[in-house]
């Protein structure tokens, strides 16, 4: 039950953190909830996502432009068993 209550706290909070990225970049199915384009400079994000258990399992080089410099976009998931 605490676990259960655990993960569907963690699962809101994502989701609040996440609604100004757009539908697109989060997926959740049975197996994983996955954060797609988490730009690699957003560390208060990474951390919050690392803190959860989500794991980096990609990247998309170069994915964003900003004032002329690339930045990577990790992928990162949350396994759920």
């Amino acid at each position: 039950y605490y676990l259960i209550g655990g993960l569907l706290f963690a699962a809101f909070l994502i989701y609040v953190i996440v609604l100004s990225l757009g539908p697109r970049k989060l997926r959740i199915d049975a197996e994983n909830i996955q954060i797609a384009e988490v730009k690699e400079d957003n560390l208060s994000a990474i951390n919050l996502y690392k803190k959860f258990n989500f794991q980096e399992i990609g990247r998309y080089p170069q994915m964003f432009n900003v004032n002329q410099k690339y930045y990577d976009a990790l992928l990162m998931n949350l396994y759920i068993d």
